[in-house]
């Protein structure tokens, strides 16, 4: 089975005038966007090779998107088609309100690609992910409009802007927003298996007239690209990991410079259609209040990060409810049945 790594063994030393930048291109700029870069990147360019030699690159099981990036800045750094491949402009805002992290990668000569990570383990990434399914736009929409009118310059000609989970998300709220002069450079924004936007912002001129450049990619067994609004005009693409492991970028599947292509499974159909409906259904008022009264009992039980919020059974989060100091009975209640009809999306239609 290919991927994005047997990609880079066969391709790495061919140049872009040779094999022209591709979806392939798009899924290891935007692993990259996970590298460690506090304390070596700020606003001007560093080339891939003076990375390699400042970062340290690990050779663990762990299978992070993190240690990923590592290791392909590895195999890439020096290679013939990456070898002339810089980052720059970046940006870590990690705050009460919001996780943001951004770079932007120039490669051949005039093109650039401004890509967005996804969301970290920390409990104020996940509350923003959350607070799509109400609000437009969440303060890391926000930023990643501001970031991207700066980080164009004059010199770059061609702009893709791309990201993957939240940060595919984040790169079509950009691009949305972008100003003239930039909006008219972008080739293509990729939302790399990441959420989409609620139905007003869905049916906004903005959002139409960005779709036009928009490519949506998720795996079969999507669980994150299918969340809200977004396109029926998605790539599905096959990968060598089951469920919701599929949702690692690097696990999916290629065939030269092309992704193989797969099908959306009925499992990924069926949440697609419950959660989403849940979404529609449920007033503005009443996913505020879910919402922020689950991080409160997760706050409340001293959970230090989503890893851990993860790992509950049901019977452990609905005892750390009903132990909640700050809500009432009603509340309780309303954020139990809530809570069911979120997660219980295995259920028959």
């Amino acid at each position: 089975m290919c991927n994005m790594y047997t990609y880079l063994k066969y391709y790495k030393e061919l140049s872009f005038a040779e094999i022209p930048f591709n979806d392939v291109d798009n899924l290891v700029f935007s692993t990259l966007a996970y590298l460690p870069l506090k304390g070596l990147v700020s606003k001007e360019d560093v080339p891939l090779n003076l990375l390699k030699q400042q970062l340290k690159i690990v050779e663990s099981h762990h299978q992070s998107l993190k240690t990923k990036a590592l290791n392909i800045l590895n195999e890439i750094a020096g290679s013939k088609r990456y070898q002339k491949v810089t980052i720059g402009n970046y940006i870590d805002i990690h705050n009460a309100e919001t996780q943001f992290k951004a770079i932007t990668i120039r490669f051949n000569q005039s093109n650039c690609y401004v890509t967005y990570q996804g969301t970290d383990n920390s409990l104020v990434g996940w509350k923003e992910d959350f607070d799509l399914a109400y609000c437009y736009p969440v303060p890391a929409q926000r930023h990643a409009a501001i970031y991207l009118n700066n980080a164009v310059k004059d010199s770059d000609k061609i702009v893709y802007v791309g990201g993957h989970s939240k940060g595919g998300n984040l790169a079509m709220a950009a691009a949305m927003e972008a100003n003239n002069s930039i909006s008219h450079k972008i080739m293509a924004v990729y939302n790399n298996d990441g959420p989409g936007f609620l139905n007003a912002e869905y049916h906004s001129p903005k959002f139409q007239n960005m779709a036009r450049k928009l490519k949506v990619i998720i795996p079969e067994e999507s669980f994150v690209g299918v969340l809200l609004s977004c396109t029926n005009k998605y790539q599905v693409v096959k990968s060598s990991a089951e469920n919701i492991y599929q949702h690692d970028l690097t696990t999916w599947q290629c065939f030269g410079n092309f992704l193989l292509e797969g099908s959306q499974s009925k499992t990924s159909q069926k949440f697609q259609h419950k959660i989403n409906t849940w979404i529609n259904q449920t007033d503005k008022d009443n996913k505020e209040l879910l919402i922020n009264s689950l991080f409160k009992v997760i706050e409340e039980s001293q959970i230090q990060n989503f890893h851990e919020f993860r790992h509950l059974t049901w019977a452990q989060l609905s005892t750390m409810i009903k132990e909640a100091k700050h809500l009432n009975e009603k509340s309780k209640q309303l954020l139990l049945e809530n809570l069911i009809n979120l997660i219980n999306h295995k259920g028959k239609e």
